[in-house]
């Protein structure tokens, strides 16, 4: 990680994914989008280069992420995929998320100190505020991005 200065003179930490692999859900390698995703810290999530991610099981967010998939071709498809549940301040710009499939119940982490069951429905958000998509695609997904609580939206804030 390494220390950027913002725009508005807040420092924010980015991180670059170099592993497209998802070997272990609960216990997921440095350098791995699983990874990063569940930090606690607010992180601006960065690609090495072009990837296809294929997720064995639903990556759930954390908190405070940007998920920037400009200067890459990324791809999360061909099994589960995003969840967003009960986060703020999510933006995924650039990614391309497609085929999205239901894994069942599962184990799955979703901080550092914390794993237990999951269920994926797909590409889903749900009990969030602030969440932002814009550059995205979805294609093929069982549920794309839904929101039960606030309205995502297309733009950048």
């Amino acid at each position: 990680m390494t220390k950027l200065t913002y725009l508005n003179e807040l420092e924010v930490l980015y991180i670059l994914v170099t592993d497209s692999g998802d070997d272990d859900p609960v216990n997921p390698r440095p350098g791995t989008l699983q990874h990063a995703v569940i930090q606690d810290k607010p992180l601006w999530i960065i690609f090495e280069r072009d990837m296809v991610i294929r997720l064995k099981n639903e990556l759930v967010m954390n908190s405070f992420k940007t998920i920037d998939g400009r200067g890459a071709n990324v791809h999360i498809g061909d099994g589960p995929c995003i969840t967003v549940h009960y986060a703020t301040n999510i933006i995924i710009h650039g990614i391309h998320i497609h085929d999205c499939k239901q894994s069942g119940n599962a184990m799955i982490r979703d901080s550092p100190r914390h794993y237990g069951g999951g269920r994926c429905q797909t590409a889903m958000v749900c009990q969030s505020s602030t969440v932002s998509t814009y550059g995205s695609t979805t294609a093929r997904c069982r549920t794309a991005m839904t929101d039960s609580s606030t309205p995502t939206t297309g733009r950048p804030p």
